[in-house]
C-alpha cells in the first residue's frame, strides 16, 4: 500500500506565488496530444514518469517546469499553463511541499526523437500513452498518476 499522503489544493496562480518558498519544492507538465500524455520511462525507479523536479533556491515554478521538461524528455516547450498544486507528504515525519502542476497542449509530430544519454538522462525512453491507459497501468508513478486522475475532467476536452 502507498504511504504517499497527497491532497488537491485547487489555489490560484496567483496565491501560489505568495507560498513560502520552502513548501513549494517540485514543478510537474503534463504534456497533452489530444488525450495523449507524453512520459518518460525513468530508468532508476523503473517506472513511467510525468516531466518533473525540484525547484531550485531562487527559481520559479513555471521555470523549474521548462527546464525539467527539457532534461527529462528533451522537448523545449513555448507555452505551458498553470492547472493546480498538490500537497505531497511521503511521510509522517516528513513535511508537506507543494508540487506545482502545469499542461501543455503540443502536436506529438513536432517531437523530435529522444535520444538517451546514460550519462545525463534519467529517462531512457519516451512515449505518448493515451491518459485512460496511464490511469490503469501498475507502473506509473504514483504522485503522477494521482495528478493525472485528479485532473482528468480538465485534461480531456
Amino acid at each position: 500500500m502507498n504511504k504517499i499522503k497527497m491532497e488537491q489544493k485547487n489555489i490560484s496562480y496567483k496565491s501560489l506565488i505568495h507560498q513560502n518558498q520552502t513548501i513549494l519544492s517540485s514543478a510537474t507538465v503534463i504534456i497533452l496530444d489530444d488525450s495523449k500524455v507524453l512520459v518518460g520511462w525513468n530508468t532508476w525507479r523503473e517506472q513511467w514518469e510525468l516531466p518533473s523536479g525540484h525547484i531550485e533556491p531562487g527559481e520559479k515554478p513555471i521555470d523549474a517546469a521548462l527546464r525539467e521538461t527539457s532534461e527529462e524528455v528533451h522537448l523545449n516547450l513555448n507555452h505551458i499553463a498553470y492547472l493546480d498544486s498538490f500537497s505531497v507528504q511521503r511521510s509522517t515525519n516528513e513535511r508537506e511541499h507543494l508540487r506545482v502542476v502545469y499542461v501543455s497542449h503540443v502536436n506529438s509530430s513536432v517531437s523530435r526523437e529522444f535520444i538517451y544519454n546514460a550519462s545525463e538522462d534519467e529517462n531512457n525512453k519516451t512515449q505518448w500513452i493515451p491518459l485512460i491507459q496511464i490511469l490503469n497501468m501498475a507502473n506509473i508513478d504514483y504522485s503522477d498518476w494521482y495528478i493525472l486522475k485528479a485532473l482528468y475532467k480538465q485534461l480531456i476536452v
